[in-house]
This record gives structure tokens, C-alpha cells and sequence, in this order.
């Protein structure tokens, strides 16, 4: 393992988001290399129309399950062909976003959803706000302190800092 992973782990591991998040980045990142490294292709093409002997054939080189994919497209779950441009891979996630949609984490987000770090990306619920690298409600984002405020807690007046939320103070 180099240093540049390590470090990337420490600073994943020291960052503000929380530690099962943290983890779960770091462990879809080495089940991506390892994809990477093995390749995601099936390497099982039996009882397709476009196979010789069990082998792909002509312009449908991937084999996929019971079929075979064209060139430009991946193989996904052994069993869809999916347009390259489409292919959402992440870990042991695999789906086929629809156009207009965008990659992050292993899911399909639509536009402006998307919450990236440099630990990775993620879909954020609409209307939420993406902070650091995490989704943050409406209700417990500071905009003056570009913060989220934890569970329990709310922007003060000012909208620069977390205080506890008035529903949580004791009467």
C-alpha cells in the first residue's frame, strides 16, 4: 500500500464525517481497485444468438450473463448491457443511470443532488444542501459559517454558528 493511500485514509478517518460514512468511502474505494484490477467483465456468454462455442462474437465482443454486450457497452450484474456513458460503478454497486442523470457513490443523482469530497460522492435528498462533503438539512445549515448543525442543535440568529435547538431546551 503506498503512503498517498494511507494518507487519504488517515484524512478520510480524521475528517468530520462520521466514522460508519468514513468507512464505508474506504471500502468502496478498495472494492472499486480491486474491479478495476480484476476487471467487472462476465466471462460467461452461454445460449446467446451472438456466441460460437460460448464465446462473443462480431460486434458483440462482451459477454453478459446469457447475451452478449456491444462494443461501448459494460456488462453489469452478468446480466444488462448498459451504454458505457451510463455505467454507474461503485464497489459491488452497479446500475444503469438514464440520461441526464449523474453518477455518485454507486447511485443515479439527478443534477444539483450530487455531494462530492474528495473521499468520494453521494446523493443528497432535494432541497439539502451539500456541506463538507455531506447532506445537511435546510433547518441546520448556517450559511454565514458554511456549517451543518448536528441533530438537536439549529443556526443561531447571526447564521454563523450552532446553538440547541429550542424544541430540545428543558421548560
Amino acid at each position: 500500500m503506498s503512503d498517498h493511500l494511507l494518507d487519504k485514509v488517515a484524512r478520510i478517518m480524521a475528517s468530520q464525517v462520521p466514522r460508519r460514512q468514513a468507512v464505508r468511502l474506504i471500502a468502496t474505494g478498495l472494492a472499486a481497485a480491486v474491479a478495476a484490477h480484476f476487471g467487472i467483465r462476465s466471462v460467461l456468454a452461454q445460449n446467446s444468438p451472438n456466441t460460437v462455442n460460448g464465446k462473443c462474437t462480431g460486434n458483440t465482443p462482451v459477454p453478459c450473463g446469457k447475451t452478449c454486450c456491444s462494443a461501448g457497452e459494460f456488462c453489469l450484474n452478468n446480466a444488462v448491457c448498459c451504454p458505457s456513458k451510463n455505467a454507474c460503478i461503485s464497489g459491488f454497486s452497479q446500475v444503469c443511470c438514464s440520461s441526464g442523470t449523474i453518477c455518485a457513490g454507486g447511485q443515479c443523482c439527478q443534477p444539483g443532488q450530487v455531494c462530492s469530497s474528495w473521499g468520494g460522492s453521494i446523493c443528497c435528498p432535494s432541497n439539502y444542501i451539500c456541506v463538507n462533503g455531506a447532506c445537511c438539512a435546510p433547518t441546520q445549515y448556517c450559511k454565514k459559517g458554511n456549517i451543518c448543525c448536528p441533530p438537536g442543535f439549529q443556526c443561531d440568529t447571526a447564521g454563523d454558528s450552532c446553538v440547541p435547538s429550542r424544541a430540545s431546551k428543558p421548560c
